[in-house]
């Protein structure tokens, strides 16, 4: 999870957006789209997650 969410988080950092929306799915993509978000909000975006999917899970 780290490694894939490190990799879209450099691709995110060429660009000059600062506000980034990330959807989630339950399983271990939606744990990349954790990590992700987690990088971003660390590194001063402002980030919008959302979770689709049977939380339970």
């Amino acid at each position: 999870m780290e490694n894939a969410a490190w990799a879209v988080f450099k691709r995110i950092k060429e660009r000059d957006a600062k506000r980034i929306t990330v959807v989630c799915g339950i399983g271990n993509n939606g744990g990349d789209g954790f990590a992700l978000s987690r990088l971003l909000y660390i590194n001063g975006y402002e980030v919008n997650v959302y979770l689709f999917g049977d939380e339970s899970k």
